[in-house]
């Protein structure tokens, strides 16, 4: 389930095809638990892929073309192709 402005969706599906993956920007923010899962799936080491933003104190993909880094030529995503998700989404109790 994706939750977009608090409402749940549980039939959500990117068509990243269709918007040629527009959220999948340059300069995508980045946690360090972010960066450790990339680097231990793609087999890179963080600053091959990422750069630190010093002045906000944040970490940011590294972009090609105004992209990510990892939006391939039919702007599929390399990190889910090695099913390394770029986000988890974690089931609530209620």
């Amino acid at each position: 389930m994706v939750i977009v402005y608090g409402n749940p969706i549980k039939n959500w599906k990117c068509i990243f095809k269709e918007c040629e993956a527009l959220c999948c920007h340059a300069a995508r923010e980045a946690t360090g638990r972010d960066l450790k899962r990339i680097s231990e799936g793609m087999g890179l080491k963080p600053e091959e892929f990422a750069d630190l933003d010093e002045k906000r104190g944040l970490f940011t993909l590294k972009g090609k073309d105004g992209r990510c880094i990892f939006v391939q030529d039919d702007f599929g995503c390399k990190l889910h192709s090695k099913d390394i998700k770029w986000f988890h989404i974690e089931k609530r109790s209620h």
